[in-house]
């Protein structure tokens, strides 16, 4: 999602455009639903645990886990979560973004969860490489949540 973003931006397309037309065009549709698609991670999970690639197997199940958070929190931009096997698309009552679904309730409590999750692990980590990424997540969750802030809400 952050390379379509830049890429739209690096091609001048409006932030209007960008959420309510290119988002929603097939083509980029069905890029980001392979990239949301819990069979396919779930395979690819499976297949690196069994070839020992035990950061290949991290990365997989860590995707698997966010689309299982991410399916309950997406209204009218609900992914297809189950292709290839189907292209049904759960549109939940809740967004995690819109505030026609609450997503001005659910953005701020998704934040605090991601902020506390990464400042325990920079508290608890069982390794320093762990807690220096933990450190990095947060400094990155800090500068998109003030980025978001400051270029999406009129605030400049």
């Amino acid at each position: 999602m952050i390379g379509f973003y830049i890429y739209q931006k690096i091609l001048g397309t409006s932030e209007h455009i960008i959420w309510s037309e290119t988002y929603f065009e097939q083509d980029w549709q069905l890029i980001f639903d392979l990239f949301n698609s819990i069979p396919l991670f779930f395979v690819l999970g499976l297949a690196c645990y069994f070839l020992k690639f035990q950061l290949g197997f991290l990365i997989a199940a860590s995707a698997v886990l966010h689309m299982m958070l991410d399916l309950p929190l997406h209204h009218d931009d609900a992914h297809r979560h189950f292709l290839p096997f189907s292209n049904w698309r759960f549109q939940s009552p809740v967004s995690y973004w819109d505030p026609r679904h609450f997503g001005s309730i659910v953005a701020w409590i998704e934040l605090a969860f991601a902020l506390f999750a990464c400042a325990f692990v920079c508290w608890r980590g069982d390794s320093k490489p762990i807690r220096i990424v933990a450190a990095f997540t947060l400094f990155a969750y800090v500068g998109f949540a003030a980025f978001a802030f400051i270029h999406w809400s009129g605030s400049i």
